[in-house]
Formats: C-alpha cells, structure tokens, sequence
C-alpha cells in the first residue's frame, strides 16, 4: 500500500491520532495487555505508508507484522514487570 493509496483521511483517522492509539496499543501489549490484531496491523501499515520515514522507523514495526509478532519481539528484548515487583 502507498500514501497516496489511502486517499483523504477522516478527522478520527488522523496521522497523530493513529500513532498515539498504536502506542498505546504496543505498551498495553508490552505489559502483559491485548491489542487487536486488525487494529495493529492497519495502522502499522499506515505509519509505514508515510512519505519519508523510512529511515526512522523502529526496527520491530518493519519485523513484526502482528501484536503478536511484536509480544515475542518485546519479551526477547526485555523482562516483564510484574504487578507489585520493582
């Protein structure tokens, strides 16, 4: 999918809007949380259709294609924390 594919973009489907709902998304993941599959990937597909990002996009959005994907991703890399532990 191109930019220039995904025509006007509604008010609700604003550019900004859209990363701060994935990452509340990846960190509700990240914890332990859900984040719908559909939703992930529709707007994972959006961020990388943006013009010019190429180059600054975070490695795991190019490699993980799911919430999933990303779930076994961000454990790999870190350790959960847990309610209650510091």
């Amino acid at each position: 999918m191109k930019f220039s594919e995904l025509g006007n973009l509604a008010e609700e489907d604003d550019i900004v809007l859209q990363v701060e709902q994935f990452k509340m998304g990846l960190n509700s993941r990240a914890t332990g949380g859900s984040f719908d599959q559909q939703e992930y990937s529709r707007i994972r597909k959006l961020i990388l259709a943006i013009p010019g990002t190429k180059n600054i996009i975070p490695r795991f959005l190019k490699l993980c294609r799911t919430s999933d994907e990303f779930w076994g991703w961000i454990k790999g890399k870190h350790q959960v924390m847990r309610k209650g532990e510091l």
